[in-house]
């Protein structure tokens, strides 16, 4: 609301108050009553935007039924699959990316991890246990990951995750600087673990570049 005081109740009517006193009375009303239509005008020229997807792939309905497994989610857009962000995430502002992909390689046929990105941070988890080849090191290969979610910086190396014990040895969660997923099963001493294994959980969390 304006701030300027409207002149005090009876100003007017004192038989003291002369026509200039009046007419200063009148203008301040004046001035008061133009400072609301000025708020007013802001308020109705205000608009409040949702940064929301309707649809996704061509579908007519709201964004969770349609949805596919393929999908890549960034919040206010859709975008593809297979090269999200693309220099395009402002660290400035938020982003949110989203992908249930199926694991291929050495994992079995028909198992999913989930890969989200909230801003700079990057969370990889699976959907069970997924199984694979029985062997100490296993891997979906290169280019599994979206660009978006790749520790960018090979200097540093891979990503790591000890997500527990199994067998008396250690499962790691690896997401791999060149797009790769793997688990690796070590000893103590980090050598290769020395029992078969099958599957495991997979979770790993991690920072990447703000604009990759």
């Amino acid at each position: 609301m304006p701030n300027k005081p409207l002149p005090a109740d009876g100003e007017p009517g004192d038989s003291e108050v002369t026509t200039g006193d009046f007419q200063t009375d009148i203008n301040q009303i004046a001035d008061w009553l133009n400072d609301l239509q000025a708020e007013l005008n802001a308020l109705s020229g205000t608009t409040v935007r949702e940064g929301a997807v309707r649809t996704v792939n061509g579908g007519a309905g709201p964004l969770r039924s349609n949805i596919g497994i393929s999908d890549t989610v960034q919040f206010g857009r859709i975008t593809d699959a297979s090269s999200p962000g693309n220099g395009d995430f402002d660290s400035d502002q938020l982003g949110y990316w989203a992908a249930r992909q199926e694991l291929s390689g050495d994992f079995d046929p028909g198992q999913y991890v989930k890969i989200t990105r909230i801003g700079n941070m990057v969370h990889i988890f699976s959907y069970g246990s997924p199984t694979h080849t029985t062997d100490s090191f296993v891997s979906t290969g290169s280019l599994f990951l979206p660009t978006w979610a790749r520790p960018a910086d090979t200097t540093d190396g891979n990503a790591e995750n000890c997500i527990g014990e199994i067998n008396g040895n250690l499962a790691i969660t690896q997401a791999r600087s060149d797009g790769g997923l793997a688990m690796l099963y070590r000893q103590q001493d980090g050598t290769a673990g020395s029992s078969g294994f099958t599957g495991a959980p997979m979770n790993v969390t991690f920072v990447v570049d703000a604009d990759s």
